[in-house]
């Protein structure tokens, strides 16, 4: 069963989240504090992130830039989720920049959200 570790500080959009995969045989961490997301990556090491960008304390694209500069944690695929409305190709230059494998927008569309996870899957 794969891990999933959806980070959100929205508690009501990570239980959504999280009983969707939960219910497509996912294992799901959650975590609505972006302090605590490194020391959880380092302990649990999830299959794949899905990741918030806008966080208090620590932004989205802050903590995928630690993770990816980790010994530990630089292999975990991100996702990381928007409901900022940029220009698809400035989000997908930023991603990219941090090492970000996708992205999504909220409001999410489930079924492309399971396909952007399996695919960010094979990459890994």
């Amino acid at each position: 069963m794969k891990k999933i570790l959806v980070v959100d500080d929205e508690m009501d959009a990570l239980e959504a989240i999280k009983h969707r995969l939960e219910a497509r045989n996912y294992s799901v961490l959650t975590c609505y504090n972006a302090k605590e997301v490194l020391g959880i990556c380092e302990r649990e090491m999830p299959d794949a992130i899905l990741l918030d960008i806008a966080m208090p304390e620590m932004n989205g694209y802050e903590i995928c830039e630690l993770l990816k500069k980790g010994s530990k944690t630089k292999n975990i695929p991100i996702i990381l989720v928007t409901g900022e409305r940029l220009e698809p190709k400035s989000i997908t230059d930023r991603c990219l920049q941090l090492g970000a494998n996708s992205f999504i927008l909220k409001p999410m569309d489930i079924e492309d959200l399971f396909a952007k996870i399996k695919e960010v899957l094979k990459e890994k």
